[in-house]
């Protein structure tokens, strides 16, 4: 989705209330975030797991 930032699509997710697995692709790696009902259930990139894994991918966000 172009135009759109990464923090600003999980919100807009959260907001909805949706089931989704969204999977990011960035310079720094590749991950995975899964929504339930909008809630953030889980998320995966490289060896992280969990929180660690949501932090690191969520700081992708910060990146130019």
């Amino acid at each position: 989705i172009e135009g759109v930032s990464l923090l600003g699509f999980v919100q807009l997710l959260q907001m909805e209330k949706v089931s989704h697995h969204l999977r990011i692709y960035a310079p720094s790696g590749t991950g995975s975030l899964f929504f339930e009902t909008g809630e953030l259930r889980g998320a995966v990139t490289g060896e992280q797991h969990g929180r660690r894994a949501a932090l690191s991918i969520l700081s992708w966000a910060e990146e130019g």
